[in-house]
């Protein structure tokens, strides 16, 4: 995404706010919907929710600019207009790796919600940690955290 166009992110951003009617930063699912479908995309109600799933990268119920931005720029990028849900889950996995190391850690999680203006405390993020650290190690695992993803879309496809 480095070599996205400023002026398409400065048109997302201008989009993302004139459906965020609170102006608290976030939308929910209806309004998620309601933006894809200015963007040109039909979805179904079962696709948008499935969508509206993998944007809320942090489990919150709500989506932030950055994590739907991470996603339509994913979906615009692939012609065809289907979403790669393996590398999407890569690309979201990277905001909260902030050490690059290929795990994310609690405090990790942690910074990266605050950074998002999620005020989450440490019985939360280590909720939303024991949901995808399955070999318990304290840490998510990039490939954990793909097939977390992955299962959810799983599930909402059926």
């Amino acid at each position: 995404m480095a070599e996205t166009d400023p002026k398409v992110v400065e048109d997302l951003e201008n989009l993302f706010n004139a459906f965020d009617d609170d102006h608290s930063g976030e939308l929910d699912e209806d309004e998620v919907g309601e933006l894809v479908a200015q963007l040109g995309s039909k979805l179904s109600p079962e696709e948008n929710h499935n969508l509206f799933r993998i944007m809320d990268a942090d489990g919150g119920g709500t989506v932030d600019f950055r994590e739907f931005a991470t996603v339509i720029l994913h979906q615009k990028a692939n012609t065809g207009g289907r979403i790669n849900y393996t590398e999407l889950a890569e690309k979201m996995f990277a905001m909260f790796d902030h050490t690059g190391d290929g795990v994310v850690s609690e405090q990790e999680i942690l910074e990266q919600m605050e950074k998002m203006g999620k005020n989450w405390d440490r019985a939360a993020i280590q909720h939303f940690l024991a949901e995808i650290d399955k070999d318990g190690s304290g840490e998510i695992e990039k490939h954990e955290f793909v097939e977390y993803v992955t299962k959810v879309q799983a599930e909402v496809n059926g």
